[in-house]
């Protein structure tokens, strides 16, 4: 299954998974570490890690309903 992206407002790439947005926290080698963008605002503790392009980890734990 393909990954969805949007753009931000700063025109870096967003993941879109489950119905919820996630921005890049980090990368090591090909695996990626992405957190939920309302993290800051909400401590939402959603994440999803990918690895060449596939999801490898979903931690489903938001505290606020999804954007999509």
């Amino acid at each position: 299954m393909p990954l969805n992206f949007v753009k931000s407002t700063k025109n870096k790439n967003l993941l879109v998974y489950s119905g919820y947005i996630f921005v890049k926290d980090y990368k090591k080698k090909e695996k990626i570490y992405w957190k939920c963008v309302k993290y800051s605002t909400d401590k939402c503790r959603g994440r999803v890690h990918t690895y060449l392009e596939e999801v490898v980890y979903h931690k489903d734990e938001h505290n606020h309903v999804p954007p999509y």
